[in-house]
């Protein structure tokens, strides 16, 4: 059994260690030194208050502390290096991984690219690091004793906070300002998001988390929540400097889906009162900011038309998609969007007619949706009017309210948010309108032809007309017919539903009245059979129903037919899944 140490053999322990070199350390020998020193030390504070002992056990603690603030910065050196090189786990870690000292970090970046890294961390439960956070435990504990924990602290923080600044760097965290971001393209940008992400993922689940463990038993029984914090204080900064630095660069709405990727993650993953949190606000600003440039750009934006045949305009498809795109960050977008969308674009200014659409609408995002129609819809009106050809104006109106329309119910999230009764409003009033004034200025042409001009412009009065006159109506309306026939052929509605309605339009009007010509044509004397009479009801019919809007029919049956052709070629290799 052990004697105990006198305050002479404990005072001439110490006093000899400090003689020693700083290069040389207890550690590095035999770990029951260290205890043996510690129980000296224990001997010491026992005698500060004792008479005699007071001057030379304040010499002794003195001593005691810059050696075991040596010593403690030689263990966690030796600990921090150690992490490195270790065993691998698959990213993402949980709490359970933390007994790995290496993880391997592999996911996919936003351009398909995968991107491998390791991240090290303390291995709590391997039996030489148990060993020594069990001296390092010692050893704050000690020094708790004294009155000098804050030495373990300064040097557990020096140590660790060089070891977090590598790791971020090994997660691609370089050193990053708004200067950097201005000239980024889009693609690099997103890069540089998804990189942030997936280190603000890792810092936080798996660096920080096992940070504050070690640290917990690091310092084991003593109050170190402020060590800990500030361990992880400058990497956290890091991470919201380069943050903040995307945050500033150029805006644009292609940035606005990465911005509340980042947003979301964030909320998710970094813990409350984090400095990085910060950047949140200013994410808002600039979410904020690209949905009314967003607005704005819908409304000006100045492209003519795309195509010929009054097909679906490309601004059509892609602001839909984007506000469909949009519809799927409606939680963190409803966080960011407070207030209502402005009515005032310059020199458009919405009228009040489609503010009631707007009034009582639950969620301000919803009320920007519809904002994002409406303004689609005056830019499409506008566009409508490049073409020469009224008929085609409202049946550039047609197909692209329709697709809206279409689109919008496709879209169970999108329709509930716009609700029911503004789809309903560009259904019943703008869509209908748009057919009916297709169908009306169509028709029209024709029906001119048939209209006995010298009766007060009342219908098929012909028999009180001259013959030649009757037979000059039937040539004009073949001709008529046959040049609206030759140019809606080329007219493109890629809809099925629409196609139809739009013929039957036709049919419906034209037929009846087409019908009664003839009937009344023959009861004039020319007969069924006259060689003026071009066309029969059932042949007017079934070219209109068959041969209207036709170009996209014959586009997919030509893609159809190559498709076929290709997949028959003897040059092909066909591969089974």
């Amino acid at each position: 059994m052990d004697l105990p140490l006198s305050f002479e053999s404990a005072f001439d322990i110490i006093n000899r260690w400090n003689s020693y070199p700083k290069t040389v350390f207890m550690s590095d020998d035999d770990f029951s030194v260290i205890y043996y020193y510690l129980e000296a030390v224990d001997v010491i504070q026992q005698s500060v208050s004792l008479p005699g002992y007071q001057s030379q056990s304040k010499d002794a603690i003195r001593m005691a502390v810059a050696r075991l603030k040596l010593e403690f910065q030689n263990i966690i050196i030796g600990v921090t290096n150690a992490t490195k090189g270790r065993s691998r786990s698959t990213y993402p870690s949980s709490s359970a991984n933390q007994s790995l000292c290496s993880t391997n970090m592999s996911s996919s970046m936003s351009d398909g690219t995968t991107t491998s890294y390791e991240i090290n961390i303390v291995s709590l439960n391997s039996p030489n690091t148990a060993g020594a956070i069990s001296r390092l435990s010692c050893i704050a504990k000690k020094m708790n004793l004294v009155g000098y924990v804050g030495e373990c602290f300064e040097v557990y923080k020096s140590v660790r906070m060089v070891y977090l600044e590598n790791e971020l760097k090994q997660l691609g965290i370089e050193k990053l300002s708004t200067s950097n971001t201005l000239g980024l393209f889009v693609e690099e940008f997103k890069k540089k998001i998804d990189r942030l992400i997936r280190a603000a993922e890792v810092c936080y689940w798996i660096l920080f988390s096992s940070e504050k463990r070690f640290c917990s038993q690091v310092f084991d029984g003593i109050e170190h929540d402020s060590c800990f914090s500030e361990t992880i204080k400058d990497a956290e900064i890091q991470l919201m400097t380069f943050a903040e630095a995307l945050v500033n660069s150029l805006r644009s709405p292609e940035k606005l889906f990465k911005f509340l990727d980042l947003a979301e993650r964030l909320s998710n993953t970094w813990r409350e009162g984090a400095p990085v949190l910060r950047s949140n606000d200013k994410i808002g600003e600039v979410v904020r900011a690209i949905l009314s440039d967003f607005e704005k750009s819908v409304a000006y934006e100045l492209s003519i038309l795309s195509g010929a045949g009054g097909t679906i305009h490309f601004l059509t498809k892609y602001v839909i998609d984007y506000v469909n795109l949009m519809v799927t960050y409606k939680k963190v977008l409803s966080g960011f969007i407070v207030s209502n969308p402005s009515t005032t674009f310059g020199d458009l200014v919405i009228p009040d007619v489609e503010f009631t659409q707007l009034e009582g609408r639950g969620q301000t995002l919803a009320l920007h949706f519809i904002m994002i129609i409406v303004v689609l819809r005056f830019n499409l009106e506008k566009k409508s009017k490049y073409y020469k050809d009224p008929t085609l104006t409202h049946f550039f109106m047609a197909n692209n309210l329709h697709y809206i329309v279409q689109a919008i119910r496709k879209s169970p999230e999108l329709e509930e948010m716009i609700g029911e009764e503004y789809v309903n409003k560009l259904s019943e009033n703008y869509l209908r309108q748009a057919i009916s004034n297709y169908q009306s200025s169509t028709c029209e042409r024709m029906l001119s032809c048939l209209r006995d001009e010298e009766e007060g412009h009342r219908f098929f009065s012909m028999c009180f007309s001259s013959r030649g006159n009757l037979r000059r109506r039937v040539r004009t309306f073949n001709a008529t017919f046959e040049k609206i026939h030759s140019t809606q052929a080329r007219w493109v509605v890629q809809h099925l539903e629409l196609r139809e309605e739009l013929r039957l339009s036709i049919v419906e009007k034209m037929i009846p009245a087409y019908a009664s010509f003839l009937e009344r044509f023959k009861k004039c004397g020319e007969g069924r059979k006259s060689a003026y009479i071009k066309y029969s009801v059932e042949d007017l019919q079934t070219l209109i129903i068959k041969d209207f809007f036709q170009k996209y029919q014959n586009i997919i049956a030509e893609m159809e037919l190559s498709k076929m052709k290709a997949l028959s070629s003897p040059n092909i290799i066909h591969i089974n899944a």
